[in-house]
């Protein structure tokens, strides 16, 4: 048997107390709390997984030490994974030593500052944590109270970012630092001899493109016009439109707004871009900005914490969920998403539509959403995304405020989330901002909270008002229920055999819809109007200063706010039950098993709304992407944004990649493909697929446009690279092409990782793959694109653009169809090229580039020429002998 290795540490404590640190079977590492020995705290570490050390912790108080950390530091979890499996990766007894001095002095500080919070959250959580897992609240509440000098001096850098960051101070910039920034010139920060060149010496690199963009954008400030401008991969287009907007920011003495679709742009322009341009002089401050949703709300982290714990999980999850609250700055849910108890304790807490709560939400500490906005309007840059930027748009800057400038970048996302944020969603749901607003009751018998306060030792008037509001209240829900109930139950019969699957069904005409619940129609607005009377009774006596009354200024601004928001719902449902808007398209969002999830109500077209916003909110707006025109006509999108109703002059440019696409790149296609329809379509595709995987070791992403087909290549895949493996090893084990395959509900950031960490795969991807996501080098060598990613035909707004097209006499395959599918084309082959070095090849399967009169206009927007080979066996050698040859350069 061979000997455990071990290690002793002595820790003085007040009382007695054993801390054990064990590995067992090289797999579990576990942190012991005993009253056995009365010379101290022994550590101890055992690294053999087959000898059986001398001593043991007693086992009634064993508590997982990743259980440990995990509650006691839950915004870094994926961090302390790595130094988990760092620890029982330990091979030394020199190693062990160091690694567990400076586990436990980390700890040791995680505890302290857990104990150093005074709060009523700390108290339930630890009262919780108590009664369910009283193993975990032993450790934390015996942990020693100082930890011996070895110990202390045992902390090292490999912790380091473990460690809380101190809070950034940002003094005020004053008026030289201003006046110096306003002077400079874009040429003098980009140029060849500019301050980036100087400030990251030879890695900079000189880009046309970028100067070319951030001179077109500084002359459309200058003007106060608007711009389009389509900016190829590589042409670092975030720098190139920052400088200019920045400097014109600050000469006007406003802000700068840059929206983005996704949270990878904005933690870029956040954490490198603009703290570069702050190296570069720039004094003002950014922040980003997110929605709601996005932040704790501290409504919900009181729920949270009045939530009974049934076992010992939750009341370890309400414990952490008290600490990050306590600890964290800005409250985020990207800080604990990663968690493992995200998803089933936390995630909940995030998923709140109703507004802050005045006397709650503003009263210290502050809620992390009323901290976030106050923070963004005291900044001069903010960074948001367009669900945000939209809603701003719809709530007059009440959100994000005024800007001299608004820079809309991935703005070619833009359309579809302006339709989205513009539509009418009626849903179970929609009735939460009423029942959190108003509060909720003490008893089953009692007013709700504000109607409770309100009648509460003020005089009769307005306590009988209050109880009338109440009533009404409880009235409303309740007919609305019953609506939606009747229309889940209209709907289960009209769908009949297809009401077990999910879809989306158009609605036509009011009678078809909501005939059969017309009386309970009729009742759900009555019980509206008499609710909204009532609201407005109870805000009018209470606003009349009547002597004697309490201070009831809180109540009144939550019903003032439940009453708007009323009237909008009360609006909406209307809206819905007319459908009367020939240029809104209507449809039911059915959920399968899941019945009814809500009636939606969705333009046509939202120019009209935004067209005022641009120029009405906004000194000039830039629009960019790196696919906004089709062949190099700006029309289509200036239309989808209102860009072609905007009273200001707009200016186009288009500024090709720097990637030299002949030299790094091929795009094959074949002359015998079967149409996509085919029955031997997939066994084509994955023929070609399974015959690059045999020859080369890369890694391969295929873009479907359907699970459907996906389905179809899986089973394929893995029958034709059955035993194929090369003569090269990854970590002892020889490679072997890996098939990985994304689902409906598949983790997209877990699917990239696994890519990444392959030699050799192919990724069967749809959807979310098609865009934004980075493959740099020999992360992807060869994209294939099985069909051409026409939208959906049968999606309720396309069918309903689709009509309006021909209403206006256009056609609608061009005008609506084809121009979704070449820009998504265009961006799902820009997957490809992401840096100069990078070289790979596009296989393109689908033989109506050939076939169809369409077909050009798909080639014409392409980086580079489409080679059409003799046979698809063919595209297997052409790509053999490209990547090997450039793999010999």
């Amino acid at each position: 048997m061979t000997a455990a290795i071990q290690l002793h540490c002595r820790i003085t404590l007040d009382r007695p107390l054993d801390v054990f640190v064990e590995v067992v079977s090289g797999r579990t590492v576990f942190a012991h709390a005993g009253e056995d020995s009365p010379e101290g705290t022994q550590v101890s570490l055992y690294a053999d997984d087959q000898g059986e050390p001398e001593h043991r912790a007693p086992s009634r108080a064993s508590v997982s030490l990743p259980t440990l950390v995990l509650a006691l530091d839950p915004a870094r979890s994926q961090a302390w994974s790595g130094v988990m499996n760092s620890l029982l990766n330990i091979d030394n007894r020199v190693d062990a030593d160091s690694s567990l001095r400076e586990l436990i002095v980390h700890v040791d500080h995680l505890v302290r500052r857990w104990r150093a919070i005074e709060s009523g959250y700390r108290n339930r959580a630890e009262s919780a944590l108590r009664k369910q897992d009283p193993a975990l609240a032993g450790l934390i509440s015996g942990w020693p109270d100082a930890l011996a000098a070895e110990f202390t001096d045992a902390a090292s850098a490999r912790f380091a970012e473990l460690q809380d960051a101190p809070a950034r101070r940002l003094s005020e910039p004053d008026d030289e630092h201003w006046a110096s920034w306003c002077a400079r010139d874009p040429d003098e920060i980009l140029g060849e001899n500019g301050g980036l060149a100087r400030l990251i010496g030879d890695r900079f690199e000189l880009r046309a493109g970028q100067q070319d963009m951030a001179t077109a954008v500084a002359k459309a400030l200058d003007r106060h016009e608007h711009l389009m401008c389509e900016a190829g991969t590589g042409i670092g287009k975030s720098i190139g439109y920052l400088v200019p907007a920045l400097l014109h920011g600050a000469r006007q003495q406003q802000r700068v707004v840059v929206s983005t679709h996704t949270h990878t742009l904005q933690a870029q322009l956040i954490e490198q871009d603009l703290p570069l341009l702050q190296r570069l002089g720039y004094p003002g401050r950014a922040r980003r900005l997110l929605g709601r949703n996005n932040y704790l709300c501290r409504r919900q982290l009181m729920r949270a914490m009045a939530q009974h714990c049934t076992d010992a999980e939750s009341a370890r999850a309400r414990f952490a969920l008290a600490l990050w609250a306590m600890t964290s700055r800005e409250g985020t849910r990207e800080e604990i998403s990663g968690h493992p108890w995200f998803a089933s304790h936390w995630k909940s807490h995030f998923a709140s539509i109703e507004p802050c709560s005045p006397h709650i939400c503003q009263r210290d500490p502050v809620c992390f959403v009323v901290r976030a906005r106050r923070d963004a309007r005291e900044a001069q840059v903010v960074v948001v995304n367009h669900a945000l930027l939209m809603m701003d748009v719809q709530g007059d800057q009440a959100l994000i405020g005024p800007a001299a400038v608004l820079v809309v970048d991935e703005a070619h996302q833009l359309p579809d989330v302006a339709t989205h944020a513009l539509s009418v969603r009626i849903a179970e749901t929609s009735i939460r901002v009423h029942e959190n607003l108003a509060g909720d009751r003490d008893r089953p018998a009692a007013l709700r909270a504000v109607f409770a306060v309100m009648a509460r030792g003020s005089n009769e008037d307005i306590a009988d008002a209050a109880r009338t509001a109440d009533a009404a209240l409880e009235d409303f829900l309740r007919a609305y229920g019953s609506w939606l109930d009747a229309l889940e139950a209209h709907f289960l019969g009209r769908l009949g055999a297809h009401s077990a699957r999910p879809g989306q069904h158009r609605i036509h005409d009011a009678a078809e819809a909501f005939g059969p619940v017309r009386d309970l129609d009729a009742r759900l607005t009555e019980r509206g109007s008499s609710l909204a009377t009532a609201l407005a009774t109870v805000l009018g006596l209470t606003g009349e200063g009547i002597s004697g009354q309490n201070d009831l200024s809180a109540e009144r601004e939550a019903l003032a706010r439940l009453l708007e928001y009323h009237d909008e719902l009360v609006r909406q449902i209307r809206f819905v039950q007319d459908v009367a808007d020939e240029d809104s398209v209507y449809w039911v969002d059915w959920a399968g098993s899941g019945g009814l999830r809500a009636i939606v109500a969705a333009p046509l077209a939202v120019a009209e709304p935004l067209a005022g916003a641009w120029d009405d909110h906004y000194g000039s707006v830039v629009m960019t992407s790196a696919t906004l025109a089709v062949e190099a006509d700006f029309m289509p999108f200036a239309e989808s944004v209102g860009f072609d109703r905007v009273q200001r002059f707009t200016e186009t440019l288009q500024v090709e990649s720097p990637f030299s696409a002949s030299e790094q790149s091929r795009l094959f296609s074949a002359l015998d493909l079967p149409a996509p329809d085919d029955p031997r379509f997939a066994e084509t595709l994955a023929n070609v697929i399974a015959g690059i995987s045999r020859s080369l070791v890369t890694r391969m992403l295929v873009l479907s446009t359907s699970y459907r087909l996906i389905d179809q290549l899986e089973p394929l895949l893995r029958e034709a690279l059955t035993g194929v493996e090369f003569d090269l090893f990854d970590r002892g084990q020889p490679v072997r092409p890996e098939i990985l395959v994304q689902r409906p509900h598949s983790s997209r950031d877990a699917l990239i990782a696994s890519f990444r960490r392959s030699r050799s795969a192919v990724l069967l991807a749809t959807g979310s793959f098609w865009e934004g996501v980075d493959f740099p080098g020999e992360q992807l060598e060869v994209l294939v694109v099985p069909r051409l990613p026409f939208p959906v035909p049968t999606d309720p707004v396309l069918e309903g653009r689709t009509e309006r097209a021909r209403r206006l006499g256009r056609d609608a395959f061009e005008s609506v169809s084809l121009v979704d599918a070449v820009l998504r084309l265009k961006q799902g082959v820009g997957r490809l090229l992401r840096t100069t070095e990078d070289r790979g090849v596009v296989l393109l399967f689908d033989q109506r580039l050939q076939t169809r009169s369409y077909g050009v206009r798909f080639l014409n927007s392409l980086p580079r020429l489409v080679q059409f080979l003799p046979g698809h066996a063919d595209m297997v050698d052409e790509t053999v002998a490209f990547l090997s040859e450039r793999a010999r350069q």
